[in-house]
């Protein structure tokens, strides 16, 4: 099962809880793109911070307005290049290692994409994923 993040609140708590094992089966983030930062001394890693899509957001989130950062390989950022700009709205299947987030793959949504999930998200059967969520988690 995979774990659907949209609060980075909710994401930097998990991050921290797991920092001693070595990572989350599947963690996938959905946040929206507020920068692009390169990591001094490794030319093959970026983060890219991002923040939580305010639409997404539930009455029981841990959201603080806070960013999280995401550390992007290589062959990810290139594929991303193009697309990827401030105010994207980015699906990240990652993974928590040492603490720290790692994306195994990202990808950029259109706006019908961010629609669908919002539907999906706000209907009952995408409360009871929260609900599943919330005890795995």
């Amino acid at each position: 099962m995979s774990l659907i993040v949209v609060d980075m609140g909710q994401a930097q708590l998990l991050a921290a809880k797991n920092s001693a094992v070595m990572g989350l089966d599947r963690l996938r983030i959905i946040g929206q793109c507020i920068g692009i930062e390169l990591i001094s001394g490794d030319a093959f890693k970026v983060k890219l911070v991002v923040q939580s899509v305010q639409e997404l957001i539930t009455r029981e989130s841990f959201d603080n307005g806070s960013s999280l950062e995401i550390l992007v390989g290589e062959q990810i950022y290139r594929r991303c290049l193009g697309a990827l700009v401030e105010g994207s709205v980015c699906d990240s299947m990652c993974c928590v290692v040492e603490g720290e987030i790692e994306a195994m793959d990202v990808r950029i949504w259109t706006l019908s994409d961010l629609k669908a999930f919002r539907e999906f998200w706000n209907s009952s059967t995408g409360r009871q994923w929260r609900s599943i969520n919330a005890t795995y988690g």
